[in-house]
């Protein structure tokens, strides 16, 4: 585990520096970056890094298979219309048959409007509901690179999971808003 402050640097040394290759040296205590020329030395935060994975849920009520540029599009409309500081894009999930549904994005502001946007995706399970703050959401939906994405939903209270359809190493979780 290294400092925020340490990373943040490592990042501006190879942004605005000369470039090339980055190598790193740890010890049980210390982590050394060089590149260039430019090296950093940085002690390391003693412990362990937290059990996340309890957290990420195993099962799902529903799951969806969406294109991430449309579910991307979705969800930048609907939040112009969402509440200041709640940033709330209700999504609903509604499966018709032969495993195929809507994924609705919808959010409404008294003073502003609203808007609803319903894309057509891949379903297995259920109906699901869940709500869910825009800019987590995009945060998520914007590093991924595929195209296809799959959305895991439990309930309106379980943590969200986004992840490609065949990439296995990223997933990204967003929590729920309470209501």
């Amino acid at each position: 585990i290294l400092p925020i402050r340490t990373l943040q640097e490592v990042l501006r040394i190879m942004q605005y520096g000369v470039g090339g290759t980055l190598e790193i040296y740890i010890t049980d205590n210390h982590v050394l970056f060089v590149c260039e020329g430019v090296e950093l030395f940085s002690k390391r935060i003693q412990g362990t890094y937290p059990d996340y994975t309890h957290i990420i849920p195993k099962q799902f009520t529903t799951t969806v298979r969406v294109d991430r540029m449309e579910l991307i599009q979705a969800i930048k409309a609907s939040s112009i219309f969402s509440k200041g500081g709640m940033n709330d894009v209700q999504v609903t999930i509604r499966p018709t048959k032969d495993g195929h549904g809507t994924l609705s994005a919808y959010s409404s502001n008294a003073t502003v409007g609203e808007n609803k946007t319903t894309l057509d995706v891949q379903i297995e399970g259920g109906e699901n509901e869940v709500l869910l703050n825009h800019k987590y959401l995009l945060d998520g939906l914007q590093t991924i690179q595929e195209d296809t994405l799959f959305f895991g939903v439990v309930d309106g209270t379980s943590p969200c999971v986004i992840k490609p359809i065949e990439g296995k190493d990223y997933l990204y979780l967003v929590m729920p808003i309470r209501q």
